[in-house]
């Protein structure tokens, strides 16, 4: 056997997985003014994201968020710098739901190992 086709051989086995790796876990975020059930079933439908993901081998989770909580944000209208653009992540107006998600992450992160 020629020398770059031995390499060749031993590179294709080496680098093969030993087993296909399973989709890393999906975390979806509500966007704003939306609720988790807009994800999962949509206007009433059967199916939503969640199924379609799913359905794919992902294992996923959708923050659990009401649309009501959304008022939240009007509180950080109340801060200066809200209005010049300046809010900070953990500020009045989203502070709650970064902190949230974030712990929704760190949760899902404990979880996969």
């Amino acid at each position: 056997m020629a020398p770059l086709a031995a390499l060749f051989l031993l590179l294709s086995v080496l680098l093969r997985p030993s087993s296909p790796l399973a989709p890393p876990p999906v975390l979806i975020l509500p966007g704003f003014g939306n609720a988790d059930v807009d994800y999962c079933r949509p206007f009433g439908s059967p199916t939503g994201l969640v199924d379609s993901l799913k359905s794919r081998g992902s294992d996923v989770t959708v923050l659990s968020l009401k649309r009501w909580e959304w008022i939240r944000v009007a509180l950080g209208s109340f801060e200066p710098g809200f209005w010049r653009g300046e809010q900070r992540p953990y500020g009045r107006a989203y502070g709650w739901y970064v902190s949230r998600a974030r712990g929704a992450a760190a949760d899902m992160a404990a979880e996969a190992g």
